[in-house]
């Protein structure tokens, strides 16, 4: 039996470099000004993230690729919304951004 689909993706963002904050910053005007291929490349850049994030909530299983799949579509709401004037470095934003919108799904409500 090969390996898990989860472990192939895992593996294939890992690969993926990250983005200098000067190259972040550019795509993220780029992405703001209505440059899709920018914004896709912003959020593909940033896919690290969101597993990072769901390792440190919900480490291994089903439940993580769960929490990956719902940090992607918030990767993507947060680069649809992100004003590069107003809310610094995307990374920061992107963080706090999926923090809001997984954190509630396995942070116990206050």
């Amino acid at each position: 039996m090969g390996p898990e689909p989860i472990d192939a993706y895992l593996s294939s963002v890992r690969e993926i470099p990250e983005l200098a904050p000067d190259d972040a910053r550019s795509l993220g005007w780029l992405s703001w000004s209505g440059d899709w291929a920018a914004r896709q490349e912003l959020i593909e850049r940033h896919l690290w993230l969101v597993v990072e994030m769901a390792e440190r909530l919900r480490p291994g299983g089903s439940a993580q690729a769960d929490l990956i799949v719902d940090g992607n579509v918030a990767l993507v709401r947060a680069a649809e919304v992100y004003r590069p004037w107003q809310d610094g470095e995307f990374g920061a934003y992107a963080e706090e951004y999926l923090l809001r919108e997984i954190g509630k799904e396995v942070l116990p409500a206050a």
